[in-house]
């Protein structure tokens, strides 16, 4: 009789354990440091809204201002290296995007619920409440001024298509801040005024289509802050909107280095190469102005067409990828690019018209890269495929940044390359 109860206890040990609320301790949500966010144990989960153990600790909201609602999203957590996406689409369950740590957002109907409490890989199961939807910052509204921008981001599986009409169905009165166009940004963009803050936040955590709501500020560029940063190390006097404003704190540029004679190499999603920063290049000589047209280059390491006298010397498309950047990756190729190197000439909105880089001067304009003169060798790594939480599906890393890619930058010239690699958390750290 006692080895039976032995065995039974075994058993029971052996399925996930879903404690219940009461006796959780209690911990007040807040938007988490970066560190606790970069060092979350397995056992944890990283939202916006805090970083908890689901089965021992439960997130107490104080200021929230939503009412609960039944969703069809779910959290599922794995055990530690038990992560196991193929058993839940086995099980017909999809998956919307990855959480950390070990777990899954997922479309869950109740009648799936019962099944996830036999597989043993599985840890702990809860619903995607209305307060993980909400920014905490959005509760503290005693330095907003009359209205306030909202962003708000729907789940990855919604048709965008329709993002705009949801949000009018549930909130008939909503202004939208910027139209919404679903070909281009994954946010709607709404202006509420701030006596209306809590009754929309409410409206919107209670969508079930609605991922998460915060506040929206609009774009500012801070590249005449950044090439001081970069540089020296100081603040810029300029201003970020002043075009007309060269950055002092410039011990590069003021030695002359530019980037002339360089060839920096970058592989990413793709690059927009009819942008106004990649057309024009000046050798000291010359200006060129020439769009570079993508090629596909199949037999790596060899190079492709090259063009000696253009900024894009090669745009080299690598086998399997689509060329030219993609909404889906949220243009970051053209972005990196940019940054390194972009040297625009045309003006922006009512503003002065650009200056060139030179062998002998930077042509600084406030949205121009840290190495304006350098040249650009692309190598497009960007497919047409979206991962589970819908972004852009970069090609097969050993095909893309395999040995014969970096050998195909060097044989065309590239001594510096560009990879925007990432790391395993969003954040930084010192240690």
């Amino acid at each position: 009789m006692i080895n039976k109860l032995i065995i039974i206890c075994f058993i029971c040990l052996a399925y996930p354990v879903h404690s219940s609320n009461q006796n959780k301790l209690l911990i007040e949500a807040g938007k988490p440091k970066i560190q606790q966010a970069g060092h979350a144990a397995a056992n944890e989960l990283v939202l916006s809204v805090g970083v908890f153990d689901p089965l021992k600790e439960k997130l107490v909201f104080q200021n929230s201002k939503t009412t609960n609602k039944p969703s069809s999203y779910s959290i599922i957590q794995f055990h530690k290296d038990k992560l196991d996406p193929q058993s839940l689409k086995k099980m017909g369950i999809k998956i919307v995007s990855y959480m950390p740590n070990n777990a899954y957002v997922v479309k869950l109907g109740q009648n799936k619920k019962s099944s996830l409490t036999k597989n043993e890989q599985i840890r702990w199961v809860g619903e995607y409440i209305p307060d993980y939807k909400i920014s905490p910052n959005l509760y503290n509204t005693e330095n907003t001024k009359s209205f306030i921008n909202l962003e708000v981001t729907l789940f990855s599986d919604y048709n965008k298509k329709y993002s705009a009409a949801l949000i009018k169905k549930h909130l008939p009165l909503a202004q939208f801040s910027i139209p919404y166009d679903p070909s281009y940004s994954d946010s709607i963009i709404l202006k509420v005024t701030k006596k209306d803050i809590d009754k929309t936040i409410n409206s919107l955590a209670l969508i079930d289509a609605v991922k998460w709501v915060n506040r929206y500020n609009f774009n500012t560029s801070f590249n005449t802050e950044a090439a001081p940063a970069v540089q020296a190390n100081k603040n810029s006097n300029g201003q970020s909107v002043d075009d007309s404003y060269i950055p002092d704190n410039t011990p590069i540029w003021d030695k002359g280095i530019t980037g002339s004679g360089q060839i920096v190499a970058v592989a990413d999603s793709g690059l927009d190469t009819d942008e106004d920063w990649f057309v024009h290049y000046d050798n000291g000589q010359t200006v060129t102005h020439a769009v570079t047209e993508s090629e596909n280059t199949n037999l790596l390491p060899q190079p492709g067409t090259l063009y000696p006298d253009r900024k894009v010397i090669g745009y080299f498309t690598m086998p399997l990828a689509v060329a030219y950047d993609h909404q889906i990756y949220g243009f970051h190729g053209t972005h990196v690019t940019g940054s390194i190197a972009g040297d625009r000439r045309e003006s922006i909105s009512a503003g002065p018209i650009g200056s060139f880089s030179s062998p002998t001067s930077s042509g600084y304009d406030n949205d121009d890269g840290m190495a304006p003169n350098a040249q650009l060798l692309f190598q497009d790594c960007g497919g047409d495929t979206k991962t589970d939480d819908g972004h852009g599906e970069l090609i097969a890393p050993i095909i893309c940044f395999g040995e014969n890619m970096f050998k195909q930058a060097y044989n065309a010239g590239a001594r510096i390359h560009s990879n925007s690699y990432g790391a395993a958390n969003n954040g930084y750290s010192t240690s």
